[in-house]
């Protein structure tokens, strides 16, 4: 789901479907050609190190919103 939230970030018309389909797979290599990667379809260590910027920048917005909203409850 993760990966297919990321994708759609990126511009991937794709549904959330929770699983690693045939939408998902094809996101991914047209991802991997735009960032100039080899278009795999695989999450292999050259997809994750372009992947791991969009993943901590989802890290930090959720715990903007958690903190937010610990603020507003006190």
């Amino acid at each position: 789901l993760l990966l297919q939230e990321l994708l759609l970030t990126q511009g991937a018309d794709i549904k959330l479907t929770e699983h690693f389909d045939l939408q998902t797979f094809t996101a991914l290599r047209q991802y991997q050609e735009k960032q100039g990667l080899s278009p795999t379809g695989i999450v292999n260590s050259e997809t994750r190190s372009h992947l791991k910027p969009l993943v901590e920048e989802r890290q930090a917005q959720a715990q903007l919103r958690y903190s937010l909203c610990q603020l507003w409850r006190e």
